[in-house]
């Protein structure tokens, strides 16, 4: 069995989500999805200048050992466009950081170009049919700035309530996979995770 950890910003908001999509994805391997790192959420992953906390190494390096990983995901948000060179670069040094003294330089990174909730963006179909909403997104998920804003206030009156974060993981469960991979930097990402197996 392969093992594979997954760290995001936060376990129900951005790191069950992908991972109950990469069991779709991964569905006829025997692979096992482990979220880590749950009790170090958003700024916390972050130290000085940029560069992942000393409690982020430590706790990573210790699951990667107890848990015999095979490789690490890291997920986060840029908060930001594809243009904006200097954040994407401080994310890259992040985890390249942070996978090199936690997981031995055995990461995927999947940086979501602006938030997770682009990927929605991608399948807004489906997104529209479980809010009994009619947004119409023809546009590229990765130049929408704030999406999360975007389905928040989208939602506003919808009979299921207002988007929150805390709904993504529901929702990634129902999204079209081959949707979903039509955003580039998602099809990427799943690219760079096949030429593990």
């Amino acid at each position: 069995m392969i093992k594979i950890g997954i760290i995001g910003e936060h376990p129900s908001n951005d790191s069950k989500p992908i991972k109950s999509i990469l069991e779709k994805e991964y569905e006829s391997k025997n692979i096992q999805f482990l979220v880590l790192l749950g009790n170090i959420r958003g700024s916390q992953l972050d130290g000085k200048n940029g560069k992942p906390s000393r409690k982020a190494i430590d706790e990573l390096g210790r699951r990667f050992r107890l848990e015999k990983l095979n490789f690490v995901i890291y997920i986060r948000d840029l908060d930001g466009f594809p243009s904006e060179e200097k954040k994407i670069k401080a994310r890259q040094n992040w985890f390249e950081i942070l996978d090199e003294k936690g997981a031995n330089g055995k990461g995927v990174f999947l940086l979501n170009i602006y938030e997770l909730e682009a990927l929605i963006l991608a399948d807004i179909k489906t997104f529209n049919q479980l809010y009994s909403v009619n947004i119409a997104f023809k546009g590229n998920p990765m130049y929408q700035a704030e999406p999360k804003e975007l389905l928040k206030t989208k939602t506003a009156k919808s009979p299921k309530g207002k988007y929150k974060e805390s709904d993504a993981a529901d929702i990634f469960e129902q999204l079209d996979i081959k949707k979903i991979k039509n955003h580039q930097q998602y099809h990427q990402f799943i690219e760079e995770l096949n030429q593990r197996f």
